[in-house]
Formats: structure tokens, C-alpha cells, sequence
């Protein structure tokens, strides 16, 4: 893992413990993905997380970061559709996509947004994602589609999400 992904926050996993049962946990922050451009990330981020209590399924957070000088400075979620080598499966959305934002900063006149959702996949299916040869992901927003090349681990020294998604499930 590179040291600008540590400082940055992008790729790192956690194992902890539930303060309500007292169960296992792992999380992974938000993470990089491929879009076929060399040139720039999805606006898209990974995260995920798995609890011991729902040991079957794992949470993929959908996390866009952007700032109110941008177009898209919030981005509503709708889901996403996972095609692995030719067979496509969707997932919804599970609620509403949370909005934050940070307060004006007066050095860069502007405002941080973020806008993250959250779909719920079975676990032996991200299991799939990770090994399979092709895997490609639409996100779904209200307003447009992202797609991305989830089947691509690393570029030069870039690390994207199915190599992160990996280390998560090796955590598990």
C-alpha cells in the first residue's frame, strides 16, 4: 500500500468489535476504481463493511467526494449493476444516500460535499467479484450512470478497489 493511500485514508482496512454485540467487524475506507481512463479515478469510491452478526452479506458504500464549485457536488445513489463475464445482477440501493458537507473554506471559497449510499451484497457474490476475469459495475444515480472496470487490480502505482475488496475478505 502506497504511503499517499495511508495518509489519504483510501484503502485501509479495520477489524474491530461491535459495541452492541460485541462481534467482529471489518471495514474498508473508501477505495479507488478503474474506469478505462488512465487519466483519472471514478468519481465513484468503494467502501465496504462485514459484521459477524449478518455474517452472509457485506455492505458496499458508494462514496462520492466532491466541493460546491463542481457540477456535481451531490450525487444520489440508486444502486448498482454487477456484470460478471456476460451475467448481470442488480442491486439496489439500501435507503437514501446520506448528504454532508464541511463548513466554507475560506482558503479554496468553497465547500466539501460528500454523498455516500449503500447497496447489500451476498458475500459468496463479492467473493465471485474479486475472482472473476471481467467484472464490470454501472453505478446508478438519479441523474446518470458511472460505469467501472471492477476487474482491474492495479495500474502503474495505482491500487483499485477489487485489489482493496481482496484484502477486506483475506481480513474476514
Amino acid at each position: 500500500m502506497s504511503t499517499m493511500d495511508k495518509m489519504a485514508g483510501i484503502g485501509q482496512i479495520e477489524v474491530g468489535r461491535s459495541n452492541f454485540d460485541k462481534g467482529r467487524v471489518v471495514t474498508l475506507s473508501k477505495s479507488n476504481n478503474y474506469t478505462g481512463n488512465d487519466w483519472q479515478f471514478a468519481s465513484t469510491r468503494f467502501g465496504a463493511k462485514w459484521q459477524e452478526s449478518s455474517p452472509e452479506s457485506v455492505i458496499i458504500f458508494l462514496i462520492n467526494e466532491s466541493r460546491t464549485d463542481n457540477s456535481n457536488f451531490y450525487t444520489s445513489y440508486e444502486g448498482i449493476s454487477v456484470n460478471i463475464d456476460g451475467d448481470i445482477r442488480e442491486f439496489e440501493a439500501a435507503g437514501s444516500t446520506i448528504f454532508d458537507s464541511s463548513d466554507y473554506n475560506t482558503v479554496t471559497n468553497t465547500i466539501y460535499t460528500s454523498s455516500t449510499g449503500a447497496v447489500i451484497v451476498p458475500l459468496d457474490y463479492l467473493k465471485r467479484m474479486v475472482l472473476a476475469d471481467d467484472v464490470r459495475i454501472r453505478v446508478s444515480m438519479s441523474e446518470s450512470y458511472e460505469d467501472i472496470i471492477f476487474s482491474i487490480d492495479k495500474k502503474g502505482t495505482a491500487s483499485y478497489s477489487r485489489l482493496k475488496f481482496k484484502e477486506f475478505l483475506a481480513a474476514i
